[in-house]
């Protein structure tokens, strides 16, 4: 490095003005372990993590696109700063302690993906859709940020808020600082170093994550969906009155079974439980599916519940397939006879991934 660049690195540090100025100083690269988790990535092939940043209009810059050979160990990659994504992300404030002067800083996305086209690089490095598929990014809890302009902002702060920066970087001139989160959601330095941890089980709200760059909200969830077959051995318009409008009559004997859960659903945000119910000779099994959908464009994730039931009476003769008993349990609950209660769920299957750590 040249005598010129040394001194003016030194006077970023110091807040001065000497040589030809703090644009001679050159940015350094942030080493950063990552590590895939969730059972849903076990079978997965062409698995890789990749660093992207992004600007206005969905640009895209890919700052590291490394493959990942095991899920639940920790893969070391560098993060390269930006040649062409300067603008358009989404900025948040953060504030330098002691002095609690606040500088600006976006959220590069750390994300774990499929390379599904082969060519080892997410969307081909040019925008934020294509065959690629996204599984999990980093969390609200634990992510990175980048200094868009980091000469500037290092100049600007003075001699005390110069230090702050450079001891939350560990005394390295580069615009990428490890963050966490207060319980309020504000930004603070995160001085654990832990793996960044990536949830392949979030897939479904992975998409919608990214368009939003980190900005979902909770939205107001529709009404549930519900669809309640009824035996003819019971009077339908009097079990369903007007409380369930999609109720209909049928020969249960040669109706299509509801597919019972079959296994944990490897989601994070989908969740597949069967019950049976009894109560004044009516028999009920049900099949319930809660989803959490988060949309790319309101940036809103609500939950959605869709029920599909079948009822019939106590006395009736039960069709083949019929599996309560057996292979579904009965549920004592107060709930309506067609909803799931949560209190008869069975316990969740421990994850693999965790037992393995345990072991360890």
């Amino acid at each position: 490095m040249s005598g010129c660049r040394s001194m003016g690195l030194l006077s970023l540090l110091l807040g001065l003005g000497a040589c030809a100025g703090p644009e001679y100083a050159e940015l350094e690269p942030l080493q950063i372990e990552v590590m895939v988790v969730g059972s849903a990535t076990v079978s997965y092939d062409s698995l890789r993590v990749a660093v992207l940043y992004q600007g206005a209009q969905g640009g895209l810059e890919l700052g590291a696109d490394v493959a990942v050979t095991a899920t639940g160990t920790a893969t070391l990659m560098t993060v390269m700063p930006p040649t062409t994504i300067e603008r358009g992300a989404r900025l948040e404030a953060l504030q330098l302690p002691p002095s609690q002067q606040a500088i600006l800083v976006a959220r590069p996305r750390i994300l774990a993906y499929l390379d599904l086209d082969g060519s080892e690089s997410f969307q081909d490095g040019r925008q934020m859709t294509g065959p690629d598929q996204p599984l999990g990014a980093d969390g609200y809890w634990q992510t990175l940020g980048r200094v868009v302009d980091p000469w500037a902002t290092i100049a600007s702060l003075g001699p005390d808020g110069a230090q702050a920066y450079y001891r939350l970087t560990n005394n390295r001139f580069t615009p990428f600082i490890r963050l966490g989160r207060e319980a309020g959601g504000n930004l603070v330095a995160d001085t654990a170093l832990e793996p960044y941890a990536l949830d392949a089980t979030r897939l479904s709200i992975t998409p919608a994550d990214l368009a939003c760059q980190g900005n979902l909200r909770n939205a107001e969830s529709p009404p549930d969906e519900v669809l309640l077959w009824v035996d003819r051995s019971l009077d339908a318009e009097v079990l369903c009155g007007l409380e369930v409008p999609h109720c209909l009559p049928v020969d249960t004997s040669t109706l299509t079974p509801p597919a019972l859960p079959q296994g944990p659903v490897p989601n994070a945000f989908v969740a597949r439980n069967s019950q049976c119910r009894r109560r004044r000779g009516v028999e009920v099994l049900i099949v319930q599916e809660d989803r959490l959908r988060c949309s790319p464009s309101t940036c809103g994730c609500a939950n959605e519940i869709r029920i599909e039931a079948v009822a019939t009476a106590t006395s009736a003769m039960k069709p083949s397939w019929w599996p309560c008993g057996e292979s579904v349990d009965y549920c004592d609950s107060p709930l309506p006879l067609y909803q799931a209660d949560p209190e008869c769920y069975p316990e969740p299957e421990p994850d693999p991934e965790d037992e393995d750590q345990d072991d360890g």
